[in-house]
């Protein structure tokens, strides 16, 4: 859910695409998957 709620605030300037990209990097760097 945390992932919708940063998504939405990236896609206000950015676009979907984009916003995608910049949650998963967020994402990645917050959360070590790998």
């Amino acid at each position: 859910m945390t992932r919708l709620s940063i998504g939405g605030k990236s896609r206000k300037g950015v676009n979907r695409s984009q916003a995608r990209s910049q949650v998963v990097t967020v994402w990645g760097y917050l959360t070590p998957m790998s």
